[in-house]
Protein backbone atom coordinates (compact mmCIF):
# COMPACT_ATOMS: atom_id res chain seq x y z
CA UNK A 1 0.00 0.00 0.00
CA UNK A 2 1.37 3.39 -0.98
CA UNK A 3 1.96 5.97 1.74
CA UNK A 4 -0.54 8.84 1.70
CA UNK A 5 0.70 12.12 0.29
CA UNK A 6 1.06 14.85 2.91
CA UNK A 7 -1.48 17.66 2.59
CA UNK A 8 -0.32 21.28 2.70
CA UNK A 9 -0.81 22.87 6.14
CA UNK A 10 -2.25 26.10 4.71
CA UNK A 11 -3.66 27.24 1.38
CA UNK A 12 -4.39 30.70 -0.02
CA UNK A 13 -6.80 30.98 -2.93
CA UNK A 14 -8.60 33.56 -5.02
CA UNK A 15 -11.05 33.87 -7.89
CA UNK A 16 -11.99 36.82 -10.11
CA UNK A 17 -15.27 36.96 -12.02
CA UNK A 18 -17.12 39.29 -14.35
CA UNK A 19 -19.56 39.64 -17.21
CA UNK A 20 -20.94 42.25 -19.59
CA UNK A 21 -23.81 42.44 -22.06
CA UNK A 22 -26.13 44.67 -24.08
CA UNK A 23 -29.81 44.57 -25.02
CA UNK A 24 -30.94 46.65 -28.00
CA UNK A 25 -33.96 48.96 -27.99
CA UNK A 26 -36.96 47.78 -30.04
CA UNK A 27 -39.25 50.83 -30.06
CA UNK A 28 -41.16 49.47 -27.07
CA UNK A 29 -38.31 49.26 -24.56
CA UNK A 30 -35.07 51.14 -23.94
CA UNK A 31 -31.66 49.66 -24.64
CA UNK A 32 -29.65 48.45 -21.67
CA UNK A 33 -25.99 47.74 -21.01
CA UNK A 34 -24.85 45.80 -17.96
CA UNK A 35 -21.53 45.02 -16.33
CA UNK A 36 -20.61 43.13 -13.20
CA UNK A 37 -17.40 41.90 -11.64
CA UNK A 38 -15.58 41.16 -8.45
CA UNK A 39 -13.15 38.94 -6.60
CA UNK A 40 -13.15 36.32 -3.83
CA UNK A 41 -10.15 35.62 -1.61
CA UNK A 42 -9.66 33.03 1.09
CA UNK A 43 -7.32 30.99 3.24
CA UNK A 44 -7.60 27.50 4.73
CA UNK A 45 -5.57 26.07 7.62
CA UNK A 46 -5.25 22.37 8.49
CA UNK A 47 -5.37 22.11 12.30
CA UNK A 48 -5.38 18.34 12.63
CA UNK A 49 -4.82 15.57 10.10
CA UNK A 50 -4.76 11.87 10.92
CA UNK A 51 -5.92 8.80 9.00
CA UNK A 52 -9.70 8.87 9.02
CA UNK A 53 -9.97 12.23 10.79
CA UNK A 54 -9.04 15.82 10.02
CA UNK A 55 -9.95 19.36 11.02
CA UNK A 56 -9.63 22.33 8.68
CA UNK A 57 -10.75 25.95 9.22
CA UNK A 58 -10.96 28.73 6.71
CA UNK A 59 -11.99 32.28 6.03
CA UNK A 60 -13.28 33.88 2.83
CA UNK A 61 -14.32 37.33 1.72
CA UNK A 62 -15.08 39.16 -1.44
CA UNK A 63 -16.32 42.20 -3.29
CA UNK A 64 -18.65 42.57 -6.25
CA UNK A 65 -20.21 45.42 -8.17
CA UNK A 66 -22.90 45.58 -10.86
CA UNK A 67 -23.89 48.45 -13.13
CA UNK A 68 -26.97 48.81 -15.34
CA UNK A 69 -27.38 51.70 -17.83
CA UNK A 70 -30.68 52.36 -19.61
CA UNK A 71 -30.85 54.54 -22.72
CA UNK A 72 -34.27 55.70 -23.87
CA UNK A 73 -35.04 55.13 -27.55
CA UNK A 74 -36.76 58.55 -27.86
Amino acid sequence: MAAPLPQPRYVFWGEAFGSAGNSDADGNAASMSRRSGGALLGADLMLYDAPGSSLKVGVAGGYSQSRFDLVSSR
